[in-house]
């Protein structure tokens, strides 16, 4: 039973992009327009943004491009280093990029 489970993990584990694999529960700062900024961490079935002095927690949504977390607070959109995120009532996180080289893109 050990063998399947850890067969089945390591093919999701594998169908994930290797940037977001590496990435997975570490914690990543983004950097936006007019001095704003927030971090998130992502598992692949959740992402967590801290912002503000609040934190929102978003479920992975399909999306054609990109990797794409939503709720009924807000929603994130990472693409490459690119990071679009709305929280609702607030809507001036304008030109948001991942931090250094930490790109994330979706498998």
């Amino acid at each position: 039973m050990a063998r399947i489970f850890m067969a089945v993990f390591s093919m999701a584990i594998v169908g994930l992009p290797i940037s977001v694999q590496a990435r997975a529960a570490e914690t990543v700062d983004v950097i936006c327009a007019e001095g704003r900024g927030f971090q998130m961490q992502q598992d692949g079935r959740r992402a967590t943004v801290a912002f503000d002095g609040r934190k929102v927690s978003l479920e992975r949504e399909p999306l054609p491009i990109g990797i794409y977390y939503r709720n009924q607070q807000a929603a994130l959109v990472i693409d490459g280093d690119f990071v679009a995120f709305v929280p609702r009532g607030d809507t001036n996180w304008r030109d948001c990029r991942i931090k250094g080289d930490a790109s994330m893109t979706a498998g």
